[in-house]
């Protein structure tokens, strides 16, 4: 994840590479690298860890692809529970959004422009 954010950072901000040490991406590229050689372990085939990243947008992978949610695995911690409230959040955040774009109408044409 640390080498992903840092390689987008060098993307969205190319004049601010500078920033970050030429070693850390070099150990995390070696790290990457030694990944990639080893075969994944089994018990990790059919999991999405994507719902680690987004709440949203790997949902079709687990309700309807059939993949193990990555937040109901050991590297996450989360109960069923936890993962019941966090997905059904995502209704609440666009009610939200949608009252904050119809009361603002300034929000709701740069988020149009998007």
């Amino acid at each position: 994840m640390l080498l992903a954010h840092l390689t987008l950072f060098g993307y969205i901000y190319p004049g601010e590479r500078h920033r970050i040490p030429g070693w850390v991406i070099a150990r995390l590229i070696d790290r990457l690298t030694d990944e990639m050689r080893e075969p994944a372990p089994s018990s990790n085939q059919n999991v999405c860890a994507g719902t680690l990243l987004s709440r949203e947008q790997y949902l079709h992978d687990v309700e309807q692809l059939g993949y193990v949610d990555g937040r109901l695995t050991p590297v996450s911690g989360m109960t069923e529970r936890d993962v019941a409230v966090w997905t059904k959040a995502i209704q609440a955040g666009q009610a939200q959004a949608s009252t904050s774009i119809k009361a603002n109408p300034v929000s709701r044409s740069h988020v149009l422009r998007k």
